[in-house]
Formats: C-alpha cells, sequence, structure tokens
C-alpha cells in the first residue's frame, strides 16, 4: 500500500469553479490574475485510476494571494472545508482534512477579487488494497497469492530467543484460529546477524514462513507482524523489511492495583508489544511493601484509606499507584517478569527529592518545609497545579537521613526488578526547596546538584545510569531557581523534557541538547506534539505516560488507549507525517474491536458463527437535519421501551449525542442517559451512556484530538468503549458511535430494554440497537 503524498500518483487538472472550462495558468505554473477568476475561483480536479483514502489536503498560497474559502470535494461530497470569515480572505499555508475515500478529488479554491498562486500542493493518503501493518513498515512487498492457514505447519525456532518468540507466535494463533499445525507450511524463527537491531525480515511464500531478527524482540515484532497478516483464512504472500525510527519507546504507568495485575499483564501482551514499544516505566511510590522501611508502607496504606474515605486530602499519586494500596514483592517481581520476558527493559521510577510525600507523611523530621505554608490554587489550562501542601512534597537534601532512607529503597526496589541499565530518579516539580533552617540559605541549584549527583553516584556504584524529568534545567520556569546546575551535571543521565506542552511555540528539548545529555520526549501524547516530525528526528525517542490508576475505564476516560495506538507510528515509522492523522486514526479503529477483546480476555475465535439481530426502535425526536438525511430511523432517549425477547451474548448501541457536554479532567464521563435491560426473571442490568466514554457529540469526527492545552494529558475522547459509525450529510461528518456491551448473563432470556435520559443532558439519538449471538 502507498502512504504519502497521492499527488504521486496522479496530475491534477486545472477548472474554473463548477465547470468543466479548463483554465490554464497566466501567472507562473500554477496561478491566474483576479481579473481572470474575478469572484468565481478555480477547481483542481484529481483522478486516481483507483481508489484512495484521502487524509488530508494541504497547500500554500503565495504571499500576494487570498481566496473566500477552500472546500474539499470526494467523489462529489464535500467531506472538507476551511472559511477565513466574513470579510477576511485565507492566505499562506491551509491544511484541509478530510478522512474518506474516493477516486476523485477536488480543491475547490473560491477567488475574492484577489490572484491565486499556489506555491504547492499535495493530498495526503493511501492508495491500494494490500494489507495493512501497523505500526507502518519501512518496506512491504506483495507480490500477489497467499497461503491457507490450514496449510501451517510447525511453528519453532532455534534457539532459547527464536523459540520462545515461536511459542509466543503459536499462542497467539491458538487464541483466534482452530489449527491443527500439521500442514506443509512450517513457520521458522530464526537468528540472523545482519538485520537491524529490533528489526526484522518477515517471508511469506508457498514453500515456507520464516521470520528473521538479531534479537529477541526483532523475533517477537515480526512474529506480531505475521500474525497481524492473517486474514479469516489465509496470509499474504509477501516480504516486510522493518526496523524501528526511535530507539527509545516507551510506556510509564503506576504499579497496578493488584486486581488490576492480569488486565496489566494483558495490556503489555496484546498492545504495548504488537505496538512495538521496547520500555515500560514502572512508578513505585509507596505501591509495594518495604521491609526496611515498613512504616512507610504503613503510612502509604492508612493515608491512601483516609482519603478514600474524605478524612485526609488526596494523597498524591496514591491511587495511580497500587490503587493506594501495596504489591507484596513477589507480586511486583512476577509482572516485570512477565514483561521482560515479552522482550521489554522495565525501569523502575523512584521519586526522589519531590513528589516523595510517600516518604515524608511516615517521616516528617525530614520533610523541606518553611515555617508558614499555603496551597496555591493555579489556572490549569496552562500548568500542574501542585498538591496540597497538607502533605510535604520535598524532603531536605541536606538531611543525610534523606539519603539513608531513599538508597534503602532504591535498593529494594533494585532487588526486586533488576533493571538491565537504568533507574529513572524523578527529580520533576520540585515545589518545595531551600526552605528548611538547613537549606534556606543555599541557592536552589546548589541542592538540586547536590542530590542528583548523589543520586547519581549511587546509582552508578551499582552499575546503573540515571534518568530524570528535565523541567527543573529549563529557562522557562521561571518558578524554579535550578536551572543553572545544568552545565555541572553528569552528561550521560537520561533527560525526560515533559514541559512542551507548557509551551507549544518552543521546541524546549533543544534548551537541554547542546549541553550534551541523551534526551527523549516525556509524555509524548500524539494528541498534542507539535513539529513531532522534526522534533523526535533530534531525540532517542519518547515515553506516552498515564498518570491515572491502571484499569480498562480510567484509562479510556483519558483517551490513552488510542493515545498508545497512535504514539506508536509517531515512534517506530520514519516517515510519520501528522497530515496524515486521518488515515491513522482510521487504522485504529478498525484495529481496536479486536485489541479491545484481547485485553478485556473475550476473544472470539475466527470461524466462530454468530447471527445479529435489529430490533424495532421507532422513529421519533427532533434531530438536526444532517442527522435525519445520514440515517432512516433515529430515535431520541426518552423512556422508550424496546421489545428484545431473546438470548444474546452482546448488545451494540449505536447512539451519538446531540451537543457538547462538559468533559472535565480526571472526571468520571457525565452520565447523559442508560439502558436498563430486563431480563424474563425479573433482573436487570443498568448500562450508563456516558459522555466521553461510550458517546460523544455527533459532529466530532473520531480520534480527533481535544487541542486546547487543558486537555494535554487527556487528549482524545470516546475513542475506545464505542467504534466509529461515521456517515456524510450535506458536507457535514455525521459520527454515531457504536458500543458493544458484553452481557454477564447470556444464559437469561432478555425481555426488553428501558431507554432512559438524564435531565438537562444532552439528548441521545439512537440509530440503533442490536443483538448478537454466538454459535455454541
Amino acid at each position: 500500500m502507498f502512504i504519502g503524498n497521492l499527488l504521486e500518483k496522479t496530475s491534477p487538472v486545472f477548472y474554473r469553479l463548477g465547470t468543466s472550462q479548463l483554465l490554464p495558468a497566466n501567472k507562473g505554473d500554477h496561478g491566474w490574475n483576479w481579473n481572470t477568476l474575478m469572484d468565481t475561483g478555480v477547481d483542481v480536479v484529481c483522478t486516481f485510476d483507483e481508489g484512495c483514502y484521502v487524509s488530508e489536503v494541504s497547500f500554500t498560497l503565495s504571499e500576494e494571494s487570498g481566496i473566500k474559502m477552500a472546500e474539499v470535494l470526494c467523489d462529489g461530497i464535500c467531506c472538507g472545508r476551511y472559511s477565513a470569515g466574513t470579510g477576511k480572505l485565507v492566505t499562506g499555508s491551509i491544511d484541509v482534512p478530510a478522512g474518506v475515500s474516493a477516486s476523485e478529488v477536488i480543491v475547490r479554491l473560491y477567488a475574492d477579487l484577489k490572484d491565486i498562486m499556489i506555491e504547492s500542493l499535495c493530498i495526503y493518503g493511501a492508495q491500494g488494497d494490500d494489507p495493512i501493518l501497523f505500526p507502518s513498515p519501512d518496506k512491504a512487498v506483495y507480490t500477489g497469492g497467499s497461503v491457507a492457514l490450514a496449510d501451517l505447519g510447525a511453528v519453532f525456532g532455534e534457539g532459547e530467543d527464536a523459540a520462545f518468540a515461536a511459542a509466543h507466535l503459536r499462542s497467539r494463533i491458538a487464541e483466534h484460529y482452530d489449527l491443527s499445525f500439521d500442514g506443509p507450511v512450517a513457520v521458522r524463527v530464526e537468528y540472523s546477524a545482519d538485520i537491524p537491531a529490533e528489526g526484522f525480515a518477515l517471508t511469506v511464500s508457498e514453500c515456507g514462513i520464516t521470520v528473521r531478527a538479531s534479537g529477541k524482540r526483532g523475533m517477537l515484532y515480526g512474529c506480531e507482524a505475521l500474525f497481524q497478516l492473517f486474514g479469516e483464512d489465509s496470509v499474504p504472500v509477501c516480504e516486510i523489511n522493518d526496523a524501528p525510527y526511535k530507539e527509545l519507546r516507551g510506556f510509564h504507568v503506576g504499579l497496578p492495583p493488584k486486581c488490576e495485575l492480569d488486565f496489566a499483564k494483558r495490556f503489555f501482551k496484546y498492545i504495548l508489544l504488537p505496538m512495538r514499544y521496547n520500555t515500560i516505566f514502572l512508578e513505585f511510590a509507596g505501591g509495594m511493601r518495604f521491609d526496611r522501611h515498613p512504616e512507610i508502607s504503613e503510612a502509604w496504606e492508612k493515608a491512601n484509606a483516609a482519603a478514600k474515605a474524605g478524612e485526609l486530602p488526596p494523597f498524591p499519586h496514591g491511587d495511580m499507584v497500587s490503587g493506594g494500596m501495596l504489591l507484596e514483592k513477589d507480586e511486583v517481581r512476577d509482572l516485570v517478569d512477565y514483561a521482560r520476558e515479552l522482550g521489554f527493559e522495565v525501569i523502575p521510577e523512584v521519586q526522589s527529592f519531590g513528589h516523595v510525600q510517600y516518604i515524608t507523611y511516615a517521616h516528617p523530621d525530614i520533610a523541606e518545609v518553611a515555617e508558614e505554608e499555603k496551597d496555591i490554587i493555579l489556572d490549569t489550562r496552562a500548568a500542574d497545579q501542585p498538591p496540597s501542601t497538607f502533605y510535604k512534597h520535598s524532603y531536605c537534601p541536606m538531611n543525610e537521613k534523606s539519603y539513608e532512607i531513599i538508597f534503602d529503597l532504591i535498593d529494594e526496589i533494585v532487588e526486586v526488578v533488576r533493571p538491565e541499565r537504568y533507574v529513572h530518579m524523578g527529580h520533576d516539580e520540585i515545589y518545595q526547596i531551600g526552605l528548611c533552617p538547613r537549606c534556606k540559605d543555599i541557592p536552589h541549584d546548589e541542592l538540586y546538584l547536590r542530590h542528583v549527583i548523589r543520586m547519581h553516584d549511587y546509582l552508578a556504584e551499582k552499575g546503573y545510569k540515571m534518568i530524570i524529568w528535565s523541567d527543573m534545567l529549563q529557562p522557562t520556569e521561571k518558578r524554579y531557581h535550578t536551572c543553572t546546575a545544568i552545565d555541572r551535571l553528569p552528561k550521560d543521565i537520561l533527560m525526560l523534557d515533559f514541559i512542551w506542552y507548557f509551551h507549544f511555540d518552543m521546541d524546549l528539548e533543544n534548551n537541554i541538547l547542546p549541553a550534551g545529555f541523551p534526551v527523549a520526549i516525556g509524555n509524548l501524547y500524539s494528541s498534542h506534539f507539535p513539529r513531532a516530525e522534526k522534533r523526535l528526528a533530534n531525540v532517542l525517542g519518547g515515553e506516552v505516560s498515564c498518570w491515572c490508576r491502571f484499569d480498562e475505564k480510567t484509562l479510556s476516560q483519558r483517551g490513552k488507549f488510542f493515545d498508545v495506538l497512535y504514539t506508536a507510528e509517531m515512534l517506530w515509522n520514519r516517515e510519520y507525517t501528522s497530515h496524515s492523522r486521518r488515515l491513522y486514526a482510521n487504522i485504529i479503529s478498525d484495529l481496536i474491536p479486536g485489541i479491545r477483546d484481547e485485553v478485556r480476555g473475550e476473544i472470539i475465535k475466527e470461524g466462530t458463527g454468530y447471527s445479529c439481530t435489529s430490533f424495532e426502535i421507532g422513529s421519533d425526536g427532533e434531530v438536526p437535519a444532517a442527522l435525519w438525511e445520514a440515517c432512516e430511523n433515529i430515535t431520541v432517549m426518552d423512556g422508550q421501551q424496546i421489545t428484545v425477547n431473546g438470548y444474546f451474548d452482546r448488545l451494540i448501541f449505536t447512539h451519538t449525542a446531540l451537543r457538547n457536554e462538559a468533559v472535565i479532567t480526571s472526571t468520571p464521563p457525565r452520565k447523559i442517559g442508560a439502558y436498563i435491560v430486563h431480563y424474563v426473571d425479573g433482573t436487570e442490568q443498568e448500562i450508563p451512556v456516558g459522555y466521553g466514554g461510550n458517546i460523544s457529540v455527533w459532529t466530532r469526527r473520531y480520534g480527533d484530538p481535544m487541542p486546547q492545552q487543558y486537555y494535554r494529558h487527556q487528549g482524545y475522547t470516546a475513542a475506545w468503549f464505542a467504534d466509529p459509525v461515521e456517515l456524510w450529510a450535506d458536507g457535514e461528518t455525521v459520527t454515531f458511535y457504536a458500543y458493544s456491551w458484553t452481557n454477564p448473563y447470556p444464559e437469561k432470556e432478555i425481555a426488553s430494554i428501558f431507554c432512559t435520559a438524564e435531565p438537562d443532558a444532552a439528548k441521545v439519538a439512537v440509530a440503533d440497537i442490536s443483538g448478537m449471538k454466538l454459535e455454541r
């Protein structure tokens, strides 16, 4: 499949707007004088030999040019529009997202008695019907033909790593297909020294299938690529050669709660590994039981329990790490071993100096405190809110007891994790520094330098390198007085630069790189990171962070599933371009239903028979005209009783919200309605309709970010629990959300479904309610 500028596949033809009259340029190669156009315009017509997916049209007008409006028409339907507004003109560089399949694209430029000179024009998208691999490979050649899955034979590899990768692949296949593995086409995983690090070469032919790589990760990535190519009953004959763009492709999360350990393993296996992440950062705080300091563990449990009961302020990072409870060392060790077996480098984060409330709550004697303190409330659109000063944020870097405790904790954590190279020591957002009698007369940069070097040297003695957040070294952060320490720090410290989202107009990593440090982008959120193509070229890579509890519901609320999938493309594919965002979102929307079943442990094997029944919902209520044009039947949720009378494994609700609801960071989606499932035996189940969870507004395109800084940690909404059904009406996208609910009691007959609305909430328009029954 070709992905890139579709104008490499055709040449545009220019017509007078809305006509078949050719319009030769009379000002430069692609320009027209104002008196040639007057107030009509230009149609730039691009016709393709085969259908394509149009992601975005990007063009630049010369300095003296101007237009009233630009439209993108795909097969005659307006699918994108850019207008300057009343009395103004569109000038300069313009991007018009599309996100639709077409065989003809018209870029329509409306004139306004101004010259129109097109300096550049690109139509970004994809063409071809080859299978899609994601993240996108360096090189993929499909020669025609396929291998029947029923013909697969032994899946094997020689050597420990190859044998593990082969066993992993066979397990993946067995989860989804009923195969005997006794056919003539063997699948071999083998070592090959000439393959780039973490890359792979995959060959599929009628004579056999081979995955070659120079290490375990590449072998696993190759096996996952092969599995992704599996269709219903065959795999295409092909040659795939691939290798990663960025060295560091990381995922940062707190220790999972005990009840979510199995979910965490499924997340690692079914999302991070297929998306070719190679590093997992595990933040510990007080979430693992410490033997040398049981008082810290006891204080952690008690404070978090009191906070959940409303008796204390929320404990910083409490719910995020172990759900505010404790994991035993064997449980952490088991999780780390599982991740490492899948090829991940596991890096523990031990918060030190700042964000150490888990220590200072048990040891207030080492806390860095001033005589008087009060909470400061910040504008969270452009800053992270500091935690309550009830919990002491920092410890004293001049108190030797601080080092005795943190060194003990480091020892216990590295004993459990056994890191390969790095320990992440935090050092971000040190709000309380230079306050206590020991420190108040010492420059802040000296205090910071002293602590970083002590941590660095202690780790070096144990054979480890150090990672820290780099915000304290950024000259833009005027509230800190530590940036002058940058030239005196050891240059082998890996810096994670994360405050880019407070300065969209700056490339802040350029303040750190000249000092000689290796740098990666911390909190790399695909929804907000600007100029990614240019900036990622200069760094080691990046890591997606989840500053929330590690469970499906919370990750969905924060948009993290979609974010992790999208960011994988940015870090793996050296040809990534943000102009193809709609294309990538379309690919991801096709992947998510299967991934969702996998991380829930609800895999439906290929070939499993099923039947679907659509229930009569009627047609009632006031909705925008575009919805009526897009759908034949719509009912607005308001007390309807839908008759079912049947047994079903899943119910699918295809619905959309008629207006926006406020999406507030770190709060659950607002309930705007509910479906009440009534069983024949008199029991019932309520299915909440939550805005931003399993529904959004009909005018929002699936996968479009919420671009404001406020949503930096939560850039996507309604991008996991429900799948998009996108329709077109009069140039507008109409997006419905198909929410699949797994019936916990498939053995019980469903009598009916009651649809209820919430007072003063956005109305819910329902296009379809269906039941799915699996054949057993």
